[in-house]
């Protein structure tokens, strides 16, 4: 793991590499990017490894390390650094499971509902222990206060790339199925009082890639970054200069483009937007 500390800056902004310090932990164990990583803040660190049902806590560069052989977590949310979230499968029951990070050990946290074929939670989407949707393989969880609703997942044979809540704070999610001719089918799903597809596209499996950015959806290729505007996707930025290798932020004036120049070199970027112009 590399945490970051980014040096200021001095403007107008040039078209150079980011500058950082960078502190490594080398974690224990591999797999890791099976997993998923949520944090606050550089302090605390939480991650998930599936393969090997670990949860890792890293403070103040010290990795601990918790292991339950009967619980996946595949998936981790946060609200405060005491109050995490891990969620996926309890493997002896074959029923979705959750455990909470309080702030000192992880704690049991019971989902009071019982399927008849195995369950696990793949995406979840968390904004207080009240108020949490759970997404699994072959249903969704609605949890509002002590009572759980369930939802038909509409596809339960494409893989669960991300969840999301959009501008509006309308719960999202994104799916993905590639075919054996290479081709990508991804689905757009949002919640208005049931969930619904807004967006559907059949593509060659190259050409793009998806991710979430800034309460959104991102689309791109080696040149172009598409954001999804109601029901399709309009450009955001364009550049000959270099090639895109991953886009993520905030907003159009802070997100980091991971590239290829045009000498083949990979760097690391902080870009913003000004009207019609990409810096």
């Amino acid at each position: 793991m590399v945490r970051l500390h980014c040096n200021s800056v001095p403007e107008p902004y040039q078209f150079d590499s980011a500058r950082f310090e960078y502190d490594v932990l080398r974690l224990v164990g591999d797999s890791y990017s099976t997993g998923e990583l949520w944090s606050m803040d550089t302090n605390q660190v939480f991650i998930v490894n599936p393969l090997y049902q670990t949860f890792v806590r890293i403070m103040d560069m010290q990795a601990t390390y918790y292991k339950d052989p009967n619980f996946v977590s595949s998936t981790i949310r946060g609200i405060s650094n005491n109050e995490v979230y891990l969620s996926g499968l309890l493997i002896k029951e074959g029923q979705p499971g959750m455990k909470k990070w309080n702030g000192s050990y992880l704690e049991e946290y019971p989902i009071d509902l019982i399927f008849n074929k195995t369950t696990f939670i793949n995406k979840s989407l968390i904004r207080s222990s009240s108020d949490m949707w759970l997404l699994c393989n072959n249903i969704i969880i609605r949890k509002q206060g002590s009572d759980f609703t369930t939802y038909e997942l509409q596809d339960t044979i494409s893989k669960m790339l991300f969840a999301f809540y959009d501008e509006a704070g309308i719960p999202s999610y994104v799916q993905s199925f590639v075919d054996i001719d290479t081709t990508n089918t991804i689905k757009i799903y949002k919640f208005y009082g049931t969930w619904q597809k807004v967006f559907e596209s059949r593509e060659h499996f190259f050409y793009y890639a998806y991710s979430e950015f800034s309460n959104n959806v991102c689309k791109r290729d080696i040149s172009n970054v598409y954001l999804l505007n109601g029901s399709s996707f309009e450009n955001f930025f364009s550049t000959d200069i270099i090639r895109l290798y991953r886009v993520q932020g905030f907003d159009g004036n802070n997100f980091m483009v991971n590239s290829f120049n045009s000498n083949g070199y990979f760097s690391l970027e902080w870009r913003k937007i000004q009207p019609g112009k990409f810096v």
